[in-house]
């Protein structure tokens, strides 16, 4: 097993990555009635909350709302200029699907 205080992309522990990556996955089940998942709106929500929030939360939930808000925004843009199709679970009602 690898040491849990190396650095992963020589910046980012192992720890906090694992964090990170616990934390989206929380993080998003819990947004996605409220806000929607794989939207633009969903991703400019969760990338404007790490702006905002700058250094007042810990670096790993930063982390995990940052590569989610990207994940969003990615799959939508994707989606929209038709090099995806369907939806990932639970939508918010504002997502385009283009099929």
């Amino acid at each position: 097993m690898p040491e849990l205080d190396k650095t992963v992309a020589s910046s980012v522990s192992f720890t906090d990555l694992l964090l990170a990556g616990g934390t989206k996955f929380v993080i998003e089940k819990a947004a996605t009635p409220l806000i929607g998942n794989g939207t633009l709106k969903s991703g400019a929500i969760k990338l404007g909350a790490v702006y905002l929030a700058g250094n007042k939360m810990p670096e790993f939930i930063r982390m995990a709302l940052a590569i989610d808000g990207t994940e969003d925004i990615a799959f939508a843009v994707l989606n929209m200029i038709g090099m995806i199709g369907g939806a990932p679970g639970g939508q918010a009602e504002d997502s385009v699907i283009l099929v």
